[in-house]
């Protein structure tokens, strides 16, 4: 029994299927389940980093394993219809472990020896030597960005360990709602590195989006 993470799914939608290099949504919903079924079972546990569907909730009753939901922008329903769905847990915030903090957006790492960020949201951009750390604490678990299959938790820790700092410093991203910041300040200095993951670049997959809206 594992423990795998997977984030921005986003079943239905079309610019998930230009990112998958498929000619419909269809064939990319298919392909998403496909890759997360041979990869997980009924035993494993699945920790989704949010935004797993736009509109195919269908989708989500086919995915094997246990599966928790960390929620992300685009995932609007009550955790009751997401537990109907499948799901045995439904975080609205980041869950904290002893070594990670886990969250839908990246958020701010700021003291040294801090916690690790897995999450998603970035797709194919990657959040680049935040916080005043002098190691890289950020995990981009997005279905982009770790190849289109849920990733055990335990290879994600040590691709994270792999990884190099680049010396960059964090500026916080200020609050647009009026609230105070939290200790989960979302954190955005990221680069786009799609095409070095053989992706199409961001302004490729709209077109390749819009195509797919049109056929």
């Amino acid at each position: 029994m594992a423990t795998y993470v997977i984030g921005d799914t986003h079943f239905g939608k079309g610019t998930a299927a230009a990112r998958t290099l498929s000619k419909s949504i269809s064939e990319h919903d298919q392909k998403v389940t496909d890759r997360w079924n041979e990869t997980v079972g009924d035993k494993d546990t699945v920790i989704h980093m949010g935004d797993i569907t736009e509109n195919n909730y269908d989708a989500i009753k086919g995915l094997k394993g246990k599966k928790t939901l960390i929620r992300g922008n685009n995932d609007t329903l009550s955790k009751r219809k997401y537990k109907k769905l499948g799901f045995k847990k439904v975080h609205n915030k980041p869950r904290e472990t002893k070594t990670d903090i886990l969250s839908h957006e990246p958020i701010a790492v700021r003291i040294e020896n801090a916690k690790r960020n897995i999450h998603g949201h970035t797709h194919g951009d990657d959040v680049v030597g935040l916080g005043d750390a002098k190691e890289n604490k950020y995990l981009n678990a997005s279905m982009d960005a770790i190849g289109g299959s849920p990733m055990k938790l335990s290879d994600v820790k040590v691709r994270l360990k792999r990884s190099k700092y680049d010396g960059s410093r964090y500026r916080p991203k200020g609050r647009t709602d009026g609230k105070k910041n939290t200790k989960y300040d979302v954190a955005y200095d990221i680069k786009d590195t799609s095409e070095a993951r053989g992706l199409p670049s961001f302004s490729k997959q709209k077109e390749l989006a819009a195509r797919i809206a049109n056929s």
